[in-house]
């Protein structure tokens, strides 16, 4: 499996070739990245905004334990 974050802002799980899952943010943006942020929200921004996001979070102060991110046998995304 391979998450990635395409040129067009779409963020994609792939098996080999074959997109599995994605953000449907393809089109919203350019130079987007994601980001886990320290707070456990996996948050995808364009130049300007964020566009997508899990709103998983631990709180204002953060998180006592690191968030992560898990791609799983089963092609499962897990955010621990």
């Amino acid at each position: 499996y391979k998450l990635i974050m395409q040129n067009d802002c779409n963020l994609v799980l792939y098996y080999g070739n074959i997109a599995k899952w994605s953000s449907r943010t393809n089109g919203k943006g350019l130079l987007c990245k994601v980001i886990l942020q320290s707070d456990g929200n996996l948050v995808i921004y364009n130049e300007v905004q964020s566009i997508w996001h899990t709103n998983t979070y631990c709180g204002v102060e953060g998180c006592i334990v690191p968030s992560f991110l898990s791609i799983q046998n089963d092609c499962n995304i897990v955010l621990y």
